[in-house]
């Protein structure tokens, strides 16, 4: 199994990614970091969504179901 990797983090000692789950259809896998910020990547590692999270604990979320995504 090739490992992946995510493109285009920021330069910043901010970026540690602290949790992280995969789509229901394993198509995307969305993480939450120490920058406050909820990333949504592709299976190929480029950045498909980004949005900040001030209301969520950066340390645990789980991946939504989104009819549209």
């Amino acid at each position: 199994v090739k490992p992946l990797e995510l493109l285009h983090l920021p330069i910043s000692d901010q970026k540690d990614i602290t949790t992280l789950d995969w789509s229901p259809d394993g198509q995307y896998l969305a993480t939450g970091s120490y920058d406050a910020l909820v990333r949504v990547w592709t299976v190929k590692g480029e950045l498909f969504w980004s949005h900040p999270q001030h209301q969520v604990d950066e340390s645990h979320f789980s991946f939504m179901f989104w009819p549209n995504l």
